[in-house]
């Protein structure tokens, strides 16, 4: 049985703010373009369909033919955990992790790893005082000695 794949067409929003698009006229759940997904995907067969549902959102330029997208790249909150068990017994890999990281949870992970491996108190306080950053303080079931 051999399967045939379907070419799908990709759109994306090219203003700031939320951008709705439908996938055949008269569709009531469609979809909502925004910041974190700017991106919709059609079947070829359905391409007609879309296009006429959102004629307006491409005639005004809200939505425009792209592309395949991307992968933006390696998300600096996405850790392993390998790379985490070695970042808590390297000081400069730990600092270098801890500079790029944007949440909270990353920060999290890498305290109960440095607190499992009981590595030395100021790896432990350069972990909380970035933790700090975020939360203002260290969460109470997270404090104390090693």
């Amino acid at each position: 049985m051999v399967v045939e794949r379907e070419e799908v067409i990709f759109f994306k929003k090219t203003v700031d703010y939320v951008v709705g698009v439908r996938f055949f006229v008269g569709d009531v759940d469609g979809k909502a373009l925004t910041p974190s997904d700017p991106y919709v995907w059609v079947k070829e067969s359905d391409l007609r369909d879309f296009k006429r549902a959102n004629k307006r959102a491409l005639r005004e330029g809200l939505i425009i033919q792209t592309k395949e997208p991307v992968d933006e790249g390696d998300n600096p909150n996405m850790l392993e955990d390998e790379t985490i068990e070695e970042a808590v017994k390297n000081v400069f890999a730990l600092k270098k992790i801890l500079a790029d990281v944007t949440a909270e949870a990353p920060v999290i992970r890498l305290l109960e790893e440095a607190k499992l491996q009981k590595r030395p108190t100021k790896t432990i306080q350069l972990i909380e005082k970035r933790l700090r950053d975020f939360t203002g303080e260290i969460p109470e079931d997270m404090e104390g000695e090693v």
